[in-house]
């Protein structure tokens, strides 16, 4: 009879300070994740008054709940951000502006000789105009690249292969043109 009544107290007191830490952790933290850490200070408890006969349940009971300690919320593992100023995105904004400057000095080379004519209508026909209208396209070009890797979506190096291929095909076109 005896064992059954100190189980239900035991079952009541890790109950009731359950209970306490819910209500407590909910108060004190509201939405973030968190660990519950305290020290052996705060749970020591006053020992019950034997001598003057009085005995009550607050008196057993710790401060703060034990349920406390045996709560371990699970870690979360820090999310590392991947590099984003790689080699490969550098490699691929070095073909970009590697690659316009060669377009634009092989079309000039070829346009003073007269061999040759662009084929682009919206672009200058001056050095100058030339670079104006390619190194902002091309910043654009490299910045957007920069951001979808940085947020971590596929593809971002697709936008630097197309002006890639688009001033391969500029160099391509315009080499048979340099010894004329």
């Amino acid at each position: 009879m005896q064992v059954r009544t100190v189980t239900l107290l035991w079952v009541l007191v890790l109950c009731v300070s359950a209970a306490e830490a819910v209500a407590q952790t909910s108060a004190t933290y509201p939405d973030a994740p968190h660990l519950l850490t305290a020290s052996l200070g705060e749970f020591a408890s006053p020992p019950a008054d034997l001598s003057s006969g009085t005995f009550s349940l607050s008196s057993v009971l710790p401060a703060r709940p034990v349920a406390a300690l045996m709560v371990a919320a699970p870690t979360i593992p820090a999310v590392t951000q991947p590099k984003v100023m790689d080699k490969k995105f550098i490699a691929l904004g070095a073909l970009v502006f590697g690659l316009t400057t060669m377009d634009v000095e092989f079309t000039q080379h070829c346009l003073h000789r007269h061999t040759c004519v662009e084929l682009n209508p919206t672009l200058p026909h001056s050095r100058f105009g030339m670079y104006a209208v390619n190194t902002p396209i091309n910043l654009g070009v490299m910045y957007f690249s920069y951001r979808r890797r940085a947020a971590g979506k596929w593809g971002w190096w697709v936008a630097p292969v197309v002006d890639i291929g688009s001033h391969t095909v500029g160099v391509g076109s315009n080499i048979r043109f340099l010894g004329k």
